[in-house]
């Protein structure tokens, strides 16, 4: 896998994500990528896998794992199609309320 090219599925953003910071970039080029694609079984195929878990890889893992759940159902809503079954998995709901204040 080249890295330097954006990520085209959500397992592929978890899979290159070691911190916050750049499941951030990772997650914010999946978005760019998406964005720009009509085809909606390609858009299908990039939230069908189950990204890996991301809670016990940085301590903002839980929050990750409840995005990359977030997005895939935000996406599957707005092409009509069924969400992902892993997006209902118990560790894709973060463990507390969670707000990026700064």
């Amino acid at each position: 896998m080249n890295l330097n090219l954006r990520p085209l599925t959500l397992a592929e953003v978890a899979e290159r994500a070691d911190c916050e910071r750049t499941f951030g970039y990772e997650l914010a080029d999946w978005l760019h990528t998406v964005r720009g694609t009509h085809n909606r079984p390609k858009l299908i195929e990039s939230i069908r896998e189950e990204p890996t878990l991301l809670r016990n890889r940085f301590p903002e893992g839980a929050n990750a794992d409840a995005w990359l759940a977030a997005y895939a159902d935000y996406t599957a809503d707005r092409i009509g199609a069924a969400p992902p079954s892993w997006t209902n998995a118990p560790d894709r709901i973060a463990p507390d309320p969670w707000f990026n204040v700064k």
